[in-house]
């Protein structure tokens, strides 16, 4: 099993780096079941210990399928004040 309570921070140092945003096909983000003693690993510490948010539930099928490694990627939130999350919605341009 992965150890995603140890992984976080060396993805958020890798995310930080190079200017790159967590997301996945899932809307976990994270291995389950949780190691013992965790809920969430990776949500508390990149959300809360480095203010960075997840995209959740990335529809990713049909990109893959274009065998395209290289794109650029888009996500335009919602302009909601005061909010925590907001729907996205995701463009990768081949």
């Amino acid at each position: 099993m992965l150890d995603t309570a140890n992984a976080a921070p060396l993805n958020a140092n890798k995310v930080v780096n190079h200017l790159l945003q967590p997301g996945a096909d899932n809307f976990a983000v994270e291995v389950i079941p949780f190691a013992p003693g965790t809920v969430f690993p990776v949500h508390q510490r990149l959300i809360r210990d480095f203010a960075m948010p997840l995209m959740e539930g990335l529809l990713v099928h049909e990109l893959a399928t274009t065998g395209c490694r290289e794109f650029l990627f888009v996500a335009s939130p919602l302009p909601v004040v005061g909010g925590t999350g907001s729907p996205i919605n995701p463009i990768a341009i081949l």
